[in-house]
């Protein structure tokens, strides 16, 4: 389907894929939101829509959303690889043993939603900070964008299963640039900065733009077969959290520092977006660009600086890029890291092969031209072939980072 811009949606959210978040668990911070991880419950879910059993959680307009939980045979949340006996869910929870699951989209306009009532209605003019997860489930052919947060001064309450249709909220986060989510083996982070009204008592979950304005994916090669095959994107939610913040104070992320080898590439920044508008100079105070990050090939050590506004205020930070000379590093440590991308530029497939042999699984991730993750590849053998048929053509980049920080980037051109 062809995704259109709504232009007529007015949206009070700066977006961000968060880098880092350091200090929800701090006790000087209180979610909102109850239950946020589902790990709270009524009894064990022992069949599909029963989010209810969760409690506060429910499914308004249609008591139709699922809940998952280790608790049961039928809705398993498997601790390990397995195969729930109702659904083929591989993945762990984020948190504890619970998660989730909506119809992200259904045809006719079919949609599932997850809701709950926050502990206390946001205040005027107040800066807050929320984030969920989400993955796709791995039994659905189809998987899509516009999965997003909304506030609501009132519920909407749960009527029937054949009322699960389209709800008109004013979007609040969605994931910067509302891609496509395909990852069905690793959480995807959503976040933003919301400037409170006032009156937002209830946070729902879903899909809140109509059918045509939907982009979807198949997730399945030619020749194999989904367990599920009609049109239908299914998400899993975990890990929902919305608390105030102080937009001159400690921000739920940061700029990290990083490393990268002489003569290669690195993204620095994150993949904020909305009103958020960063700009970047040299630390010399020369202008670069106003884009989320930025791509930067130093030939030494250099700092750069950002600039940016949270809530109205103006923010700053520095992010510095050490370049290690491949002399300083041992041989050892950088052939562990070194592998080849071919053919480059490609068209559907791509082999990943790695110079030396490895025991633990290798995470490469795809990044686009601006920065923002299009496809984690988790290798596991010394060479790998990789399914690139889901990508649009064009420019990416191929990263790999070690657990001392040390990066690789290569750059892949699809045609």
């Amino acid at each position: 389907m062809v995704h259109f811009l709504n232009n007529n949606l007015k949206v009070r959210w700066s977006f961000l894929l968060c880098l880092t978040f350091f200090y929800l668990k701090s006790q000087s911070f209180q979610n909102l939101v109850p239950n946020g991880s589902f790990e709270s419950f009524t009894n064990c879910p022992i069949t599909s829509g029963q989010i209810f059993y969760a409690s506060p959680w429910t499914a308004p307009l249609c008591n139709s959303s699922d809940y998952f939980n280790a608790c049961s045979n039928q809705m398993n949340v498997p601790q390990y690889a397995g195969v729930s006996s109702s659904y083929p869910a591989y993945l762990n929870a984020v948190e504890g043993q619970a998660y989730a699951g909506i119809a992200l989209f259904q045809q006719s306009e079919y949609r599932e939603y997850i809701q709950v009532n926050l502990t206390s209605t946001l205040t005027t003019n107040t800066c807050y900070y929320a984030e969920f997860y989400a993955a796709n489930i791995q039994y659905n052919k189809y998987c899509s964008n516009n999965l997003a947060l909304a506030f609501s001064p009132s519920q909407n309450t749960a009527q029937s299963s054949l009322s699960c249709t389209l709800i008109n909220l004013s979007i609040g986060i969605n994931k910067y640039g509302n891609p496509i989510l395909k990852d069905t083996v690793k959480w995807h982070k959503i976040c933003g900065i919301y400037n409170a009204l006032g009156n937002e008592s209830y946070l729902t979950i879903g899909n809140f733009l109509p059918d045509n304005q939907i982009d979807t994916l198949n997730l399945y090669p030619p020749g194999t077969t989904p367990y599920y095959s009609i049109p239908n994107s299914y998400m899993m939610i975990d890990a929902v959290s919305v608390f105030s913040i102080n937009p001159s104070g400690i921000l739920p992320w940061t700029y990290n520092d990083t490393t990268v080898i002489l003569g290669d590439s690195v993204y620095i920044g994150n993949t904020m977006g909305g009103d958020f508008n960063p700009q970047w100079f040299t630390i010399g105070g020369s202008y670069i660009t106003t884009n989320a990050g930025i791509y930067v090939k130093p030939v030494a050590t250099t700092s750069y600086v950002v600039n940016y506004t949270v809530c109205g205020t103006p923010r700053a930070d520095t992010i510095k890029v050490t370049v290690i000379d491949d002399s300083s590093v041992t041989e050892n440590e950088l052939r562990k890291m070194q592998f080849k991308a071919f053919p480059n530029p490609t068209k559907d497939e791509l082999i990943i092969e790695f110079e030396m042999d490895f025991i633990k699984p290798r995470e490469i991730k795809m990044l686009d031209v601006l920065g923002r993750e299009v496809k984690t590849v988790y290798i596991q053998n010394k060479k790998q072939k990789i399914n690139l048929q889901e990508l649009n053509n064009g420019v990416y980049y191929l990263q790999l980072q070690s657990s001392n920080g040390l990066k690789i980037t290569k750059k892949l051109v699809k045609e």
